[in-house]
């Protein structure tokens, strides 16, 4: 399977809110975490204005089927709403979105990227396996934050 991850175009915002809904949509606190298309846009739009910012897809025979947000912090690159189709997962597709991210990152001299990632959702053995270490946990009253970061070589 050739996938080709490559940076978002404004043009491409629709799809990009379809594939992070349908991404996100599993049984955690549908409530909390999954927000309408609506309140979508105006946080994406951002990243086509603001360089501190960005959006990179992932794209399967002429289709988005991945989307990776990340922020320029300080001397980090933060990864946010990292998400893919469930029919294209465990082939490859998180790990070569946040490859490219830390590309990114090294581009900018940044000497970590970080992520947080809710611990119920069971990803934190995921980011493990990748190379991520834990570095705080914040519990909250229905689930707990995991903050992780892996140094940028």
């Amino acid at each position: 399977m050739k996938i080709k991850i490559k940076k978002a175009k404004l043009e491409e915002l629709k799809r990009i809110v379809s594939v992070t809904n349908k991404a996100f949509d599993d049984p955690f606190d549908p409530k909390g975490y999954i927000r309408k298309d609506s309140e979508y846009y105006k946080d994406l739009v951002v990243p086509f204005k603001n360089k501190k910012f960005g959006i990179f897809v992932a794209v399967y025979n002429n289709k988005i089927i991945g989307v990776q947000r990340f922020e320029f912090i300080r001397n980090n690159i933060n990864l946010f709403r990292l998400g893919v189709l469930k029919s294209f997962r465990n082939k490859g597709v998180a790990p070569a979105l946040i490859k490219r991210t830390e590309s990114e990152g090294k581009k900018k001299n940044c000497k970590k990227i970080t992520l947080m990632c809710i611990k119920e959702k069971g990803l934190v053995s995921y980011y493990k396996k990748i190379g991520f270490r834990v570095d705080k946990i914040k519990k909250h009253r229905d689930h707990h934050d995991v903050f992780m970061s892996k140094s940028i070589n």
